[in-house]
Parts: C-alpha cells; structure tokens; sequence
C-alpha cells in the first residue's frame, strides 16, 4: 500500500481520519494503523474508501495493489 497517496486522498476531500474511521466503523487508531500501513484494509473497507474519497479503479490499484519489491542483485562466480 502507497501510505502518502491514500493520507493525500483523504486531506484533498477535506477529511480527518477521526471522521474516516467513522464512516468505516473503525476506532481512530485502528484507522490510523492502517492508513500508516501498519494493518491492512479488508476489501469492504477498500469498497467504502473508494466511495468516500472518489477514488478511481487505477487509484484504488495504485495505493492499495501495488506491491514495492526491492531488487537484490546476487553475482555468481566461477572458477
């Protein structure tokens, strides 16, 4: 999940994450975790932001589909 792109989405429709969690049926700081990636979203939860926030599908891709893969270079060498 892109953190920054979903806190983004949120600040530009001009709503708390108190007010999120609400309409999520969510505490504040269960919110919170998961807007800072530290829990995830279910798909309901997904469903209800896209809604709230006007997300489109590529949006709703980008900041909750994408995976970030670090890529690790391994040299083999022969003798």
């Amino acid at each position: 999940m892109i953190n920054r792109e979903l806190k983004a989405a949120r600040i530009r429709r001009g709503y708390t994450q108190k007010f999120i969690a609400k309409a999520l049926n969510l505490g504040e700081t269960s919110y919170t975790k998961r807007e800072n990636g530290q829990l995830e979203f279910t798909a309901s939860e997904i469903a209800k932001l896209k809604e709230l926030l006007q997300l489109s599908s590529a949006e709703v891709e980008k900041i909750f589909f994408t995976l970030n893969v670090e890529l690790n270079e391994t040299f083999i060498t022969t003798a």
